[in-house]
């Protein structure tokens, strides 16, 4: 969810449940040399958390390691 919706009390169940949907199955499915991009604080944030400390990159990163 976007911004600090899914840190708020009562917002994060329903924040969690909607990274279950799509978005935190299919980067636990990524390799682990696989880029995970994120433009988001908050869902690079999530995905930290939801997906076992998994890093992602902020699309500016991504820019600067393709260089």
């Amino acid at each position: 969810m976007p911004g600090s919706f899914g840190y708020e009390q009562g917002h994060y169940e329903v924040s969690q449940a909607c990274g279950e949907r799509v978005l935190f199955p299919a980067v636990r499915g990524t390799a682990a040399d696989d880029l995970v991009v994120a433009p988001g604080f908050s869902c690079r944030h999530q995905i930290a958390d939801f997906c076992d400390n998994r890093r992602s990159l902020h699309t500016a990163e991504l820019l600067a390691k393709a260089g």
